[in-house]
């Protein structure tokens, strides 16, 4: 029952979402056989109890049989058909809320409505009331296109709008505009997710061979010259063509300019676009990629469009050390970490400072913070993380600051790290598993070259070489840095 249709919906909702949703559970208009309806409300006054988590152990089939029906021996079937009927009501009300929280939306539908009807008032009203909203809207992304295309596709055939001299409805015009505007900013979108994918997997940029039609047909017509398009397609002609970049500086100062005209989800997607030419560039060992990559996220977060996860956090932090802005993490870690959720705010703010702590050659404060002190077993003593790279990395980071004060606890540390490795190879990305293995084997080769070997300088010169020519390398720099 846990794992219910039902009960997965329930979890996304807010405490004031599930209080509309009883009321309209308790509304007889969607409840036709009043048998029925007594049980839907007893049933989800039984659920809602177990709210936000819905994880206890009487929230199952059993348990609401028995509230339900106590005299009864328990019938699965019957449970399954109330919870359906709920599940059915629950979708209605997200479908109301989500036309509610869209006005645009609403007022086209109402405008759909009266005209079939022929209620002229009705529809000239809702018109003047959708004019206004959508002359409004600041937003330039492709659902104010679409918004905007609704609008006008509504208001064809209002005999008040006709030019008085040539009988012409404007709104015939606006409409086809807006729908091309839509379709080449979502098609352009969809062919930037393409190409990227296409750059994951090592093939050809399909999406870049799809869209050329689209970019000779954005070429020729003067009305699509309008930010949407124009980021897209600027997004697309930089993923296409990484290796030259010669359309990256376009790109960086139109989504400066046009930001605030987006949605926070097509900014975010924007801005993501801009980070993986920049991840492109520094997998090819182009490093002053690394400071754009920061700044593309200091805008970002400037403008408050930057949503921060454990992941995002952790890599903001990583490029800001890299790039040896020491103070400037360590006010980012102060004043952004009550941004992480209650959860796992405390194993981000754990990591980082010891990652800020490493830098600071503060080694033993890495130790204290990423190691559990009461636990008298080795290979328990790293400090659990929910995220497997945090997992993965604090172990590095620990392995390296024992490297460094020279404490006997390196080789199991390195041992713990090389099995958890074997042990999680499921969960870790390919890339991920064979830059960390050949950290581990390259770190192995460094620990056995001791200071009196005759032939210590020949090693060290070998494997060097070999460094370099291993492009799936974690950690490279401090390892190059331990060989001189």
């Amino acid at each position: 029952m846990q794992n219910s249709k039902l009960i997965q919906s329930l979890r996304t909702m807010s405490k004031s979402d599930l209080k509309k949703l009883g009321q309209l559970v308790r509304c007889e208009a969607f409840n036709s056989n009043k048998k029925q309806f007594g049980l839907n409300c007893m049933l989800f006054d039984y659920i809602v109890k177990f709210a936000p988590n819905f994880t206890d152990k009487r929230l199952s089939k059993e348990a609401a049989h028995e509230h339900l029906f106590p005299k009864r021996p328990f019938d699965a079937q019957s449970i399954r058909y109330l919870l359906s009927n709920l599940f059915k009501i629950t979708e209605d009300f997200l479908l109301f809320q989500r036309i509610k929280g869209n006005k645009t939306l609403a007022l086209s539908e109402l405008m759909d409505h009266y005209k079939s009807k022929q209620l002229d008032n009705h529809y000239a009203a809702c018109y003047r009331d959708l004019d206004k909203l959508v002359k409004s809207v600041s937003y330039a992304d492709s659902d104010a296109h679409y918004d905007a295309f609704r609008f006008h596709a509504s208001a064809i055939g209002l005999t008040a709008n006709r030019n008085k001299q040539s009988g012409e409805d404007p709104h015939f015009q606006e409409a086809i505009f807006n729908l091309d505007r839509f379709y080449l900013t979502e098609a352009l979108s969809y062919s930037c997710i393409a190409t990227l994918q296409a750059h994951v997997v090592n093939q050809k940029a399909v999406g870049l061979s799809m869209a050329s039609d689209l970019l000779a047909h954005i070429d020729k017509h003067p009305h699509l010259d309008v930010p949407s398009v124009q980021l897209y397609r600027t997004a697309l002609l930089m993923l296409g063509d990484m290796e030259q970049g010669e359309y990256y500086a376009s790109f960086r100062e139109l989504l400066g300019a046009n930001k605030d005209l987006f949605s926070v989800e097509d900014a975010q997607n924007l801005y993501a676009y801009a980070r993986s030419y920049c991840g492109y560039k520094i997998n090819r060992g182009e490093r002053q990629y690394y400071r754009d990559v920061l700044e593309l996220y200091q805008e970002q977060f400037q403008a408050g469009l930057l949503s921060i996860t454990p992941p995002m956090f952790k890599n903001i932090v990583t490029i800001a050390l890299r790039e040896g802005l020491l103070d400037w993490c360590e006010d980012f870690i102060d004043n952004t970490i009550d941004l992480i959720g209650s959860g796992e705010r405390e194993q981000v703010l754990a990591y980082n400072q010891a990652h800020l702590k490493f830098y600071l050659s503060d080694y033993k404060g890495v130790i204290d913070l990423l190691t559990d002190q009461k636990s008298l077993v080795a290979k328990d003593r790293v400090r659990k993380f929910n995220d497997i790279f945090y997992q993965v990395d604090a172990r590095k980071l620990l392995l390296k600051s024992y490297y460094e004060l020279e404490d006997d606890r390196m080789e199991d540390m390195l041992a713990n790290l090389e099995v958890f490795l074997t042990k999680h190879k499921q969960l870790i990305p390919a890339q991920s598993m064979l830059t960390n293995r050949n950290f581990v084997k390259t770190l192995k080769k460094v620990m056995r070259i001791l200071p009196y070997d005759r032939d210590r300088a020949e090693v060290i010169e070998q494997l060097t070489a070999k460094m370099i020519d291993t492009k799936e390398l974690a950690e490279r720099a401090w390892l190059q840095e331990k060989l001189k």
